[in-house]
C-alpha cells in the first residue's frame, strides 16, 4: 500500500478512537452533573401495603356472591396453573404441594405425608378450616393471606379466577 493510503487509514482510526474517548468522557460528565447525592436515586412512589389495608380491601368483596356466581368448568381449566405442584384426584400423591382432594371446608394442613410450613401447622393447631372465602383469598395472594407459606405462586390476578378454582375444588371431594 502507498504511504498516502496508510496515512488516511491512520487518521480515520485515530479520529474514531478520539471520538469514542470524547463520547465516554461526556457520558461520565453528564452522569456526574445529573446525579444529586442528596436525593434518592430510586424513582417513583413507595406504596405501603399493610395487612390491615389488604384485609379492608378484602372485606369490600362479597365472597358468598362471588362463589355463588363462579364457574367450576372454568375453574377446572384454570387449575392447569396448579397441577405442576398439586394433584387434585382422590388418592393423588403429594407433589411440591399437597394433594388437594377433599380440602375445601376441611381442617387446614391435614394431608398425610406432606411437610407443611410452620404457619400452616399453627393454623391446624388452632382448628382453622379452608372455607370458600379463605381459599379464594389465599389463591389471590398466598403470602399475604398466610404469612410464611412455602407456596411460591404469587397469586391470581382476579378474584373471579380464585372463585372459579374454588368452585372446582368444591366438587373434588368424597360424597
Amino acid at each position: 500500500m502507498s504511504s498516502n493510503i496508510l496515512k488516511k487509514i491512520n487518521i480515520i482510526f485515530f479520529s474514531l478512537i478520539i471520538g469514542l474517548f470524547l463520547a465516554l468522557l461526556s457520558g461520565l460528565i453528564a452522569r456526574k452533573i445529573s446525579t444529586n447525592t442528596s436525593e434518592s436515586t430510586v424513582r417513583g412512589y413507595k406504596v405501603e401495603v399493610t395487612q390491615e389495608s389488604t384485609k379492608s380491601a378484602n372485606s369490600a368483596i362479597d365472597f358468598e356472591k362471588l362463589f355463588a356466581e363462579s364457574n367450576a368448568e372454568r375453574g377446572e381449566k384454570l387449575v392447569g396453573k396448579c397441577v405442576a405442584c398439586h394433584s387434585f384426584n382422590k388418592g393423588g400423591k403429594n407433589k411440591i404441594g399437597p394433594n388437594l382432594w377433599n380440602v375445601l371446608n376441611n381442617k387446614i394442613a391435614v394431608k398425610e405425608g406432606y411437610k407443611y410450613s410452620n404457619s400452616f401447622q399453627k393454623l391446624n393447631q388452632e382448628g382453622a378450616t379452608w372455607t370458600t372465602e379463605k381459599m379464594m383469598r389465599f389463591l389471590k395472594s398466598p403470602k399475604s393471606e398466610i404469612s410464611g407459606t412455602k407456596m411460591t405462586f404469587i397469586g391470581l390476578k382476579k378474584y373471579q379466577d380464585a372463585a372459579d378454582i374454588t368452585k372446582y375444588m368444591s366438587y373434588q371431594k368424597d360424597d
